[in-house]
């Protein structure tokens, strides 16, 4: 009977964890991307990283600090909007997802940043 009620509640909570990762994914769909939806100041962190991007009319300024390593780097590149993805160069492109945030993954390893990371950047609050 113990048996019984232990998997049933294993049962139960995959069931539930299966729900909450479906949801999740649901959420992430990839929006269609303008250079107007685009244009400010974005930040997010992953780990020990910081990454920070302003996007201008023609090249996108990135902030990028590994805080573990002690490192930061300032550069600018021009970026290449195409179907719901934007070209930051040759290491990394996002997408725009629901909730006003922009997904970075890269595509190259940058500092502390693997192949293959995504980040999550959102809006940065303008200063009054």
């Amino acid at each position: 009977m113990k048996g019984i009620w232990n998997n049933a509640v294993l049962a139960g909570l995959l069931l539930l964890l299966a729900t909450i990762f479906s949801e999740g994914q649901e959420n992430e769909k990839p929006l269609p991307i303008t250079q107007q939806a685009l244009l400010g100041k974005w930040d997010g962190k992953s780990g020990m990283s910081t990454l920070k991007v302003d996007f201008g009319e023609k090249e996108a300024k990135i902030c990028q600090e590994d805080r573990d390593q002690g490192i930061g780097k300032d550069f600018s590149i021009p970026y290449k909007i195409g179907d719901e993805v934007v070209r930051l160069g040759s290491f990394a492109e996002g997408q725009l997802v629901q909730g006003s945030k922009l997904r970075v993954r890269f595509l190259t390893t940058q500092g502390s940043l693997r192949q293959g990371t995504s980040v999550i950047l959102r809006r940065t609050k303008k200063e009054k």
